[in-house]
């Protein structure tokens, strides 16, 4: 085995999404200034992808008076900054590196086409969603999942790098369809440890289907509470696995093979693809149409409403359910290996010691730091 590293380094942290956006009179707020000088504007929405389920995204961005400039990188890979002024400069935004640019494409050309605006900055980004995204739309979202650390609360927020109206897809038969089917689809790089996975975990997988890994994302941090740190820490995420067509063995193997370390002196490195399941745990009740009222079956009569739909409106909303759950392991494009690695000592699970005093300046360019090419978002949403 080679050496351990000691260092963390950033790793996949990518969010897809498919779904009905719902838009209130409270998702995009007026614009704010901070005490230290930061102008900003701010958004937050939930995209609805399935039956009692909804994931909400962010944005948020502006400019410093004191420093009004847009922090972003090169097309060389460099951090770069750009006075605030010059953002929509057609000049300086070639030098912009593509996969650092905010992407929305929600109007059409006249051929029917959609067209796809850049924006350097978030601020510009948030102004144009205002004018353009409709309560109800159909969209196709990337987002980054980004972790922070708060009072010793890791928090998750998925922040929107480039949003498309959902036009549909033409499949394999050559069969059109409307929209994409609902999704939300997290590719994410974890830390494990011999501990993450219980000593009981095939009795789990057994007896409940499921079992809880005790994970870790790499996330980088500028700063803890306030204060400087400019670090990738790894910071704890649970994520469950699933048995799937009663597939007990498969899921054994899964979790003792493939996601549990092979030396319990060494710190996995592994990326998969997850779904998130947000919302709330829904029943339905059971009925027929001999169940239902005159005025209900009269409906159905006359063909206005179906009973599958009335169906649909028996959904009772039950506990509030939260969970990132095993979808498929993620292959080196190339080699076709799985992309996992026993990789960093176990001295990178410890969060460091994080001394100075709280600083309140809220355009923070230390992400600057972080490695760019994890950074990366494809706008192709095929």
């Amino acid at each position: 085995m080679e050496e351990l590293k000691t260092e963390l380094t950033h790793g996949k942290s990518q969010l897809y999404l498919a779904g009905v956006v719902k838009i209130t009179k409270d998702t995009f707020e007026e614009e704010k200034t901070s005490k230290s000088g930061y102008t900003y504007l701010r958004t937050s929405f939930s995209v609805k992808v399935g039956e009692g389920r909804s994931v909400w995204v962010s944005m948020m961005g502006g400019y410093s008076k004191g420093n009004p400039v847009v922090y972003t990188f090169s097309n060389k890979n460099e951090s770069l900054q750009i006075n605030w002024k010059n953002r929509d400069n057609s000049q300086v935004l070639e030098q912009v590196a593509d996969y650092s640019l905010f992407k929305i494409a929600l109007e059409k050309d006249n051929e029917g086409k959609l067209i796809t605006k850049k924006f350097v900055s978030e601020y510009d980004a948030i102004n144009y969603l205002k004018d353009h995204l409709e309560d109800g739309m159909n969209v196709v979202i990337s987002a980054e999942a980004d972790y922070s650390l708060y009072n010793d609360d890791v928090q998750r927020q998925f922040k929107v790098r480039t949003l498309a109206l959902d036009e549909g897809y033409t499949d394999k038969e050559k069969v059109k369809h409307e929209h994409r089917d609902p999704a939300a689809r997290l590719s994410q790089t974890y830390l494990i440890e011999e501990d993450s996975i219980s000593e009981n975990y095939e009795e789990e997988l057994e007896e409940n289907g499921v079992t809880t890994i005790n994970a870790y994302v790499p996330q980088y941090l500028g700063k803890v509470d306030g204060k400087e740190l400019k670090k990738v820490v790894a910071l704890p995420q649970q994520f469950t696995v699933r048995v799937k067509d009663d597939n007990v063995e498969g899921a054994k193997a899964l979790v003792g093979s493939v996601i549990k370390p092979e030396s319990s002196d060494a710190v996995r490195e592994i990326s998969m693809r997850m779904n998130i399941l947000d919302g709330y745990s829904t029943s339905q009740v059971q009925l027929e149409e001999d169940d239902l009222p005159d005025e209900v079956k009269q409906l159905i009569e006359v063909g206005a409403m179906s009973l599958e739909d009335v169906k649909r409106e028996t959904y009772v909303s039950g506990d509030k359910v939260s969970e990132t759950t095993f979808s498929s392991i993620m292959l080196d494009k190339e080699s076709r290996r799985i992309l996992k690695e026993d990789k960093y000592d176990l001295s990178v699970l410890t969060m460091p010691i994080v001394d100075g005093e709280e600083t309140v300046d809220s355009d923070d360019d230390s992400w600057l730091e972080a490695e760019a090419e994890d950074d990366e978002v494809d706008f192709n949403f095929e």
